[in-house]
């Protein structure tokens, strides 16, 4: 992440940059059979010189019934495990590691809000054991705890220990940077990606699982991953480099200055998709090549959103004027945030969701009017130079640096009327939120747990473009840098948001009721008059057709002559004819299945 640094970027566009290899899509998240043989066995010598230690249990993929427990150890060991509910007898299972040392159970048939304990043992020695608890049901009116954090590079257990104990969320999501293995396993350009190598994957994940603080602080960091459900999404830096995205990393020089866009293979990328797949206990995932996933808890919908592997590069966005030399923003056409495919799935899990309450987790920070300060930066680059565009640059690596999907997500819980709404993000090393002040929907930003701070919300309020209500300023001894985010839902009646320090001192908190009254409850899209809906985006005025089931649609010109036919599930953009005679720019939209007519307007 490079908000607030100061960089400069060794390339330069005339024109805004064209997509080259960025639209190229990926069919498969996981390599050949055969290329997958042909790395693991490039990768034994590695493997070998590695010393093989057993770390985990991680319990991760936690539902209403059913967990996932994941541990790590030399490859083939069989384990036994004993787990039962209070009450019940004790039920055995075995399980064999997988060819990387990989054991994973998945465990079900549990009642709602039940503890699981767990035995496993070695060799009839027992290595671990704990307790799990699993989610109450789902659409149920109670209530739930969930925590939130990013940017880990704890030093000390203080923060373990408070969340283990006292809070104890049914859920921790880590909300990406989680032990920085870009700086560990491979930093650019001195080695390669750490994601080029299935091995240097498997000592990332193992490394993370074992995280070798001090000795009393080490194994309450692996009590806390045995007891706490985990749920994760990566940024760039456990990802695969800095600002890393579908097909681009940036290197950073801090002596002199620089940035270089660094192209990412596409091997690579798969294998990070990979390694996310094979060694994290994680929820399904619908889309080949994100990790883009949606947990129920209660009355919660929780979505986990991939800001990383399905995005287009924020350098794409900024071309250099032939006449002034300055830099420029402006996006291209295939510019994204999520990709059509997460988008479109998204867009679809939101609109179909029951819950009263929708919590989205981005591990990149929302705040839109952060666009606002990527714009002012630019201008002064008169009087600052390539400093100004280089700050510019960082500054996009957010939700401000893609404004037309931005709008685009915005103008559909506008029109859907999607209420209830929370994003959580990390990512900018400070804790801060928004009460829906200075954004349509309401935000908090956990981050850090155990880094420097930043200076972006104190730079935005001193530029008068403040970003977010409450936390900034505030800073306590000891840990004003590190802090995590806690939210509480009580049923169906209202939401807390809060920031704690890692030390468990209060920094802000803010409660939402909920805004689903009988006059503004979400309209019922099932019914034939209002099956598919139609909306425009406000900042590219491309239509837009929503419908919740599968749905066969004919699009026909003014004139009465049908030019295309299709079938739409969810959020799908509508593709028109360019504006030529005899075409007047407004088409007619057919809904056969419900002898349903509307009126299409296309963007000049």
């Amino acid at each position: 992440m490079a908000l607030g640094a100061y960089h400069h970027l060794k390339y330069s566009c005339t024109q805004p940059c064209t997509p080259d290899a960025q639209t190229q899509s990926i069919s498969r998240a996981r390599p050949p059979a055969w290329q997958t043989l042909f790395l693991l066995l490039a990768s034994i010598p590695i493997l070998l010189s590695q010393p093989v230690r057993r770390v985990g249990p991680i319990a991760g993929a936690v539902t209403d019934t059913s967990l996932t427990l994941l541990w790590m150890g030399p490859p083939t060991d069989t384990y036994q495990i004993r787990y039962a509910t209070l009450g019940n007898p004790l039920q055995t299972q075995w399980v064999v590691a997988d060819t990387w040392g990989v054991a994973r159970i998945t465990l079900t048939g549990f009642p709602p809000r039940s503890h699981v304990f767990y035995q496993i043992f070695f060799r009839d020695t027992l290595w671990v054991q704990d307790t799990v608890r699993t989610f109450p049901p789902d659409g149920t009116p109670t209530y739930v705890r969930l925590a939130f954090g990013s940017c880990l590079a704890l030093h000390d257990s203080a923060f373990l220990q408070l969340i283990t104990t006292r809070f104890r969320p049914d859920l921790f999501v880590f909300l990406g940077d989680w032990t920085y293995p870009d700086n560990r396993f491979g930093a650019l350009p001195d080695s390669s990606f750490f994601a080029d190598s299935p091995a240097l994957i498997r000592q990332v994940y193992e490394y993370r699982y074992w995280f070798p603080l001090p000795p009393d602080s080490g194994k309450t960091y692996r009590h806390f991953l045995r007891k706490i459900p985990i749920a994760y999404i990566w940024d760039d830096h456990d990802y695969i480099a800095t600002d890393a995205t579908n097909r681009w990393a940036i290197h950073y020089n801090y002596q002199q200055e620089t940035a270089t866009p660094i192209p990412i293979p596409l091997h690579v990328q798969r294998q990070a998709l990979w390694g996310y797949q094979h060694f994290f206990p994680h929820y399904p995932m619908p889309i080949d090549t994100c990790i883009y996933q949606k947990i129920s808890i209660g009355p919660v919908d929780l979505f986990l959103l991939d800001t990383r592997a399905c995005r287009t590069s924020t350098h794409l966005a900024f071309y250099q004027d032939t006449l002034t030399g300055l830099w420029q923003f402006q996006e291209p056409p295939f510019h994204t945030l999520l990709g059509s495919e997460q988008r479109a799935r998204f867009f679809q899990d939101l609109l179909t969701s029951s819950a009263p309450w929708k919590i989205i987790a981005s591990s990149i920070v929302f705040a839109p009017r952060i666009h606002n300060l990527i714009l002012s930066a630019l201008n002064w680059q008169v009087l600052l130079g390539d400093s100004a565009y280089l700050l510019a640059l960082g500054m996009a690596d957010s939700w401000g640096g893609y404004p037309s999907e931005t709008q685009l997500f915005l103008d559909f819980l506008t029109q859907a009327n999607i209420q209830n709404v929370i994003m959580v993000t990390g990512d900018i090393h400070t804790g801060v939120m928004d009460t829906a002040q200075y954004a349509p929907i309401p935000e908090l930003v956990a981050s850090p747990l155990g880094q420097f701070p930043s200076s972006l919300g104190t730079l935005a309020d001193s530029l008068g473009v403040p970003l977010w209500s409450l936390g900034q300023g505030i800073t306590f001894p000891d840990d004003s840098s590190s802090n995590f985010g806690w939210i509480e839902v009580f049923g169906n009646d209202s939401l807390r948001m809060c920031l704690f320090t890692v030390r468990g001192i209060e920094i802000a908190c803010w409660t939402m009721r909920n805004q689903l009254t009988p006059a503004t409850t979400k309209p019922n899209l099932q019914t034939p008059q209002s099956s598919c809906q139609i909306l425009y985006s406000s900042h590219s005025g491309t239509p837009l057709l929503i419908c919740p089931t599968p749905t066969h649609y004919e699009l026909w010109t003014i004139e009465g002559k049908r030019i295309t036919t299709g079938n739409c599930t969810g959020w799908c953009p509508l593709a028109t004819p360019p504006h030529a005679p005899p075409h007047s720019g407004i088409y007619l939209l057919h809904l056969p299945n419900t002898s349903q007519w509307m009126k299409i307007v296309a963007p000049h």
